[in-house]
């Protein structure tokens, strides 16, 4: 099994394919919803999720809000979830899905305090690598999922150095560069779609909402990405 374990972007492999655009963020680890009129609705804080992903090759698990840059100071989180899902070290694969919110928050409040970008960015590769390679050490068979472009705007919670997608994309892009390299350099795969949807131009269509991609448009490409772990 794949355990996508992420922010909300991580609801991109939920295999949710609803009525309105695939309107639905993968609810958060910890909290139990139902799935009424297309929205979910609380009902207690403890234990797995009632909502279950429908792709039979991903499991979705949601941390929350969380930057690629503080998840290590979520292990005991994580550590959690790996043993709330019984996760297999010779049978499960750990997706890590983070970075997004980075580059459209966290990356222009540092540049505003004199910060270079390219420090920031390597700032937070180097913690993020931290934290994944701490499970890759324990055994663990870890993939990074690269950070995707931009959507068409990035609402209320987008710095104002990146109101832009296209900006917004040079930083994810460099941002997967340094997530590549670091990869490389531990042994653990990167998976990205980014350049697959940059390639296409105008590629919006392959969003639910201002930020969130859409599993009903990306399900082809998603399966191709992760073929050698799949069950078709």
């Amino acid at each position: 099994m794949i355990y996508i374990i992420g922010d909300s972007h991580s609801g991109l492999f939920n295999g949710y394919e609803g009525l309105v655009r695939d309107n639905i963020i993968q609810p958060q680890y910890g909290y139990d919803y139902i799935l009424e009129n297309s929205k979910f609705i609380l009902l207690h804080n403890t234990g797995q999720n009632t909502f279950h992903s429908f792709d039979k090759n991903f499991v979705s698990i949601r941390t929350g809000a969380n930057t690629a840059y503080n998840m290590i100071t979520k292990v005991d989180l994580v550590d959690e979830i790996i043993k709330e899902y019984n996760i297999d070290k010779d049978k499960d694969q750990i997706v890590f899905c983070y970075g997004e919110i980075d580059t459209r928050m966290h990356i222009g409040v540092w540049e505003d305090c004199g910060v270079k970008r390219i420090d920031i960015i390597k700032d937070i590769a180097n913690r993020y690598f931290e934290f994944t390679n701490h499970y890759k050490s324990k055994g663990y068979n870890i993939i990074i999922w690269g950070v995707i472009p931009a959507g068409p705007h990035g609402g209320h919670k987008t710095h104002t150095r990146y109101i832009k997608p296209e900006d917004r994309n040079e930083l994810s892009k460099l941002m997967n560069i340094e997530f590549k390299a670091k990869c490389n350099e531990l042994n653990i795969e990167f998976i990205s779609i980014w350049e697959d949807l940059i390639k296409i131009g105008n590629y919006y269509h392959y969003f639910i909402d201002s930020i969130h991609l859409s599993y009903s448009a990306c399900k082809s490409l998603l399966h191709l990405k992760f073929k050698d772990y799949i069950n078709g």
